[in-house]
């Protein structure tokens, strides 16, 4: 291979990542990374095949940078402290899956089509060990107390998706602007804020000082995840959301829902939609109600905002628990959905769970500091993100709910409110 013939390589795997960050996956297509270029497909065939060898490219060239990010951020951590590591990883963390400024890493990395592919590798395996073990290290320096691994993991997990939360949520509705206008004194700031809610926590925010005992936490439990999980779906979404979770949003098509129905062709489905859009439109939206229906009625009926909080984690649970499928369906379409017309519906998750979060102040008087505080996204953060990987593991089990699992949701209860 020439050097002329690797750079164009290069030139293609960069304007496919800055495509796959305007349309995302599904539209991200060799005419659209060809035109994007100002070459024609055939010519582009000479270096990508098909879409999958360039998107095989694109994971190669992700996990190149990481392991670069990576040893980066292990040689700064190794002797530092507990908030100083922090620090860093968010900082650096910012860098490379947001500030990036050509390839746009964070919808990428966050893709379910491409996540299993990176954290499969050894090489992110190699680096995660490495930095739980540093972290575990810091932490019993710090506090005097082991930390075990797997509460480890829940920290750095917690820690990406405050970072994520809180990025998100002053980008659009404070600073109200783009990423590419996102100045450094608004990364800041924005850093800064994540840190706090990190280390502090959230009871600082909310003005009720009730803490959660054992005794507390058993008795929500016992009283949603204990009992039964009705939920009544039209056999239309059961089908859909049940060929979305088996083959994934983009390959879900007309006619494979259409067969899962008992229908003889796909127009039949035309009946109910008048697209394919409107029918994944249609599914999210009354999903969405389903969703926050069950967890305003199931959630939302204790005696302060703790358990209110703790209430609707542990009801967002049981939804999700009664129904893989439905989880797999909202893990396709948050990062994935194939136009961005669909997306921002009127319900979308951050409006749903926004419904959730305003009714949990209003029921206990309660104003969360949307300029400086990190807790406006309270239930977006625990009912969505946490609560995914715990139900993840919960399905890996056979659909059991397991003590381990109700420890989890505990215990992230607790870093949420008290900080790590």
């Amino acid at each position: 291979m020439t050097d002329k013939h690797e750079q164009k390589k290069h030139d293609i795997i960069n304007t496919a990542f800055v495509q796959w960050s305007r349309d995302l996956y599904a539209n991200t297509s060799l005419t659209v990374v060809a035109e994007a270029m100002n070459m024609t497909k055939p010519a582009l065939f000479r270096y990508f095949p098909s879409k999958e060898s360039l998107c095989d490219a694109m994971v190669e060239t992700f996990t190149s940078d990481l392991r670069v990010f990576a040893d980066q951020f292990i040689s700064e951590i190794e002797h530092g402290t507990l908030q100083e590591s922090f620090a860093v990883l968010i900082d650096k963390g910012f860098d490379f899956f947001i500030s990036h400024s050509d390839r746009h890493y964070f919808l990428f990395f966050t893709s379910p089509m491409i996540k299993p592919q990176i954290i499969n590798k050894d090489i992110f395996s190699l680096y995660r060990c490495k930095t739980i073990q540093i972290i575990c290290e810091q932490y019993s320096a710090a506090k005097g107390i082991p930390l075990s691994e797997e509460t480890c993991e829940h920290i750095l997990f917690f820690c990406f998706y405050t970072a994520v939360s809180v990025y998100m949520y002053r980008r659009k509705y404070v600073y109200k602007t783009d990423s590419a206008h996102f100045t450094e004194a608004m990364l800041d700031e924005t850093k800064r804020i994540i840190l706090d809610a990190l280390f502090n926590g959230q009871r600082q925010n909310t003005g009720d000082k009730t803490v959660l005992t054992d005794e507390d936490f058993m008795r929500i439990e016992n009283d949603i995840i204990g009992s039964e999980t009705l939920i009544r779906r039209d056999k239309v979404f059961e089908a859909i959301t049940s060929v979305i979770a088996q083959d994934g949003i983009v390959n879900a098509s007309m006619d494979r829902i259409a067969k899962a129905l008992g229908f003889n062709s796909k127009s039949s489905l035309y009946s109910h939609f008048t697209s394919r859009d409107n029918m994944l439109q249609q599914l999210f939206e009354n999903e969405s109600d389903l969703i926050l229906n069950y967890v305003k009625a199931n959630g939302l009926k204790y005696d302060n905002f703790n358990e209110d909080l703790y209430g609707c984690m542990a009801a967002t649970f049981c939804y999700f628990t009664a129904d893989a499928n439905v989880l797999k369906y909202f893990d396709w379409l948050h990062y994935q959905m194939i136009r961005e017309s669909v997306n921002p519906c009127p319900k979308t998750k951050l409006r749903m769970f926004g419904i959730l979060t305003e009714e949990i102040n209003r029921r206990h008087n309660i104003s969360f500091d949307a300029e400086n505080g990190a807790s406006v996204t309270a239930v977006v953060l625990l009912s969505t993100y946490i609560v995914r990987l715990i139900v993840r593991k919960n399905e890996k089990n056979g659909g059991t709910t397991s003590s381990e699992e109700v420890r989890d949701l505990r215990e992230i209860y607790k870093i949420y409110m008290e900080g790590i």
